[in-house]
């Protein structure tokens, strides 16, 4: 059966939003440019460009207090 064109058009089902965040992260030269890119286009996702500050605080024992995070990113002068 061939569909008519007013099928092949139908809007999206929109679902509620998730509670929790969604991070999507892969290694540099693997395609998240174009991922970005591709999900950018959507109406409910919303995109932060490349955030290596997200980790930058994270040592041996794991992510720091965060307090002392939302103080390192209040200070740090990218912000």
């Amino acid at each position: 059966m061939v569909a008519t064109q007013e099928e092949n058009h139908r809007p999206p089902v929109l679902r509620p939003m998730a509670k929790d965040p969604v991070f999507l992260v892969g290694a540099e030269r693997s395609g998240t440019t174009l991922a970005r890119l591709m999900l950018d286009h959507h109406p409910r996702i919303a995109w932060l460009n490349e955030f290596e500050y997200a980790v930058d605080l994270i040592g041996p024992q794991g992510w720091p207090d965060v307090n002392a995070y939302c103080d390192y990113l209040e200070t740090n002068r990218i912000f």
